[in-house]
């Protein structure tokens, strides 16, 4: 959202709820930070949710215009970019990838969204953060194998040489 389009959502929502000062530079200008990737195509759908939604000015508008862009976006699906993600060091692509060991000493792997960054908006998946798992015991796992790294010398080796089977199953194709 451009910042002038943003001024003028935030005077219609002041007048709407006769808010006599009008916020803060300081304020103004955080809450412009946070919401500045919301697409003007959405604004005045937000601001006429609010109006409808919330009997007083909120207390959060950063985190009630994202909710109802989210909203705008579920009804609008063919305005969805093909990849809205941001680096977060916390999860890939707003999903955190855990395992925790049972009663039985065996792992039962987990998914949650990413509480930090909260770029996923699947349903089902329940919301945490790295630090709140880690404090009740989720190991983490990477869900791509990492690359392996090997000498040029190594990779001139095995040129040539069969490639090994797994030990887990048998590739060779079925009689």
């Amino acid at each position: 959202m451009v910042r002038i389009m943003f001024d003028d959502i935030l005077k219609q929502l002041c007048n709407y709820y006769e808010r006599k000062v009008f916020p803060l530079n300081s304020a103004h200008d955080l809450w412009f930070k946070k919401t500045e990737n919301i697409p003007d195509e959405a604004a005045f759908y937000i601001r006429d949710r609010i109006y409808e939604e919330l009997e007083s000015f909120p207390k959060n508008l950063p985190k009630i215009m994202w909710a109802f862009y989210h909203e705008w976006i579920e009804a609008h699906p063919e305005k969805r970019a093909k990849l809205n993600y941001f680096n977060c060091p916390d999860c890939n692509e707003g999903l955190i990838f855990c395992r925790k060991k049972n009663s039985d000493d065996k792992y039962i792997r987990y998914v949650f969204k990413c509480s930090r960054c909260k770029q996923d908006h699947t349903p089902g998946y329940p919301m945490d953060s790295k630090k709140g798992l880690i404090e009740k015991g989720y190991e983490f796992e990477i869900p791509f194998a990492a690359p392996v790294k090997r000498s040029l010398a190594d990779i001139k080796k095995s040129v040539g040489r069969e490639i090994p089977a797994p030990n887990d199953y048998d590739m060779r194709p079925s009689p």
